[in-house]
């Protein structure tokens, strides 16, 4: 067992404490309330719903037959990302604007 998997181990407890963070990248920590152990990080409301508009915009547009070699190989390879660059972000929104808003 490596560092890192003793130290993200889950507990051998079931209650689960959800303590917001004031500062930083992360909205808040999930600790054991028995034991306090730390279990992890939440990510924030917005993070959450950004990601679920992307799976869906990349669904939508993965489902397109008019898309040049280039389009279809950077959206299959967003697919495989968890998080995504602004850069690829502002890409993925034109796209959507191109290939799905125009449809409609």
């Amino acid at each position: 067992m490596t560092v890192q998997e003793v130290l993200f181990r889950e507990c051998a407890h079931e209650r689960v404490t959800v303590v917001p963070e004031k500062r930083g990248p992360h909205h808040a920590r999930r600790t054991c309330a028995v034991c306090g152990k730390f279990m992890g990080w939440l990510p924030k409301p917005e993070t959450v719903e950004r990601r679920k508009e992307n799976e869906r915009i990349l669904t939508a547009l993965a489902k397109r037959h008019d898309l040049d070699e280039w389009t279809r190989n950077f959206i299959r390879d967003l697919v495989t990302h968890k998080n995504i660059t602004p850069k690829q972000q502002t890409l993925l929104l034109k796209m959507r604007d191109t290939y799905l808003n125009s449809s409609a």
